[in-house]
């Protein structure tokens, strides 16, 4: 519940972001509208446990968490150290609730 209510608030963060940069890049804008509607439809889904929206959100929390780890080489070096803890954050809150999730699992019938 706390992987989805942090995701809830970085899925608007990301949307914004992809329309300021539609006045840079429109491949870069596309990404973050993308990844952006994808936070979001996990995070809906992760509300009612569904095991492929926590996989999908721990995808995109690795990918965040790596993009966040590259942006701290270039400068500012501290903007990308904030969307590394972040994203660190979130996927740590993810596999803390991963016995929930995964407990929703339909028993297989072998």
């Amino acid at each position: 519940m706390g992987a989805a209510l942090m995701q809830a608030l970085v899925a608007p963060y990301l949307l914004l972001a992809g329309l300021m940069a539609a006045e840079m890049s429109a491949v870069l804008s596309a990404v973050l509208l993308a990844s952006g509607g994808a936070v979001a439809v996990a995070t809906l889904f992760l509300f009612r446990r569904r095991v492929w929206a926590w996989r999908l959100s721990s995808a995109l929390a690795v990918l965040a968490f790596v993009a966040g780890g590259a942006l701290a080489f270039m400068s500012p070096h501290w903007l990308g150290g904030i969307h590394a803890v972040g994203a660190a954050i979130i996927l740590a809150a993810l596999w803390a609730g991963r016995r929930a999730v995964m407990s929703q699992r339909a028993p297989s019938s072998a």
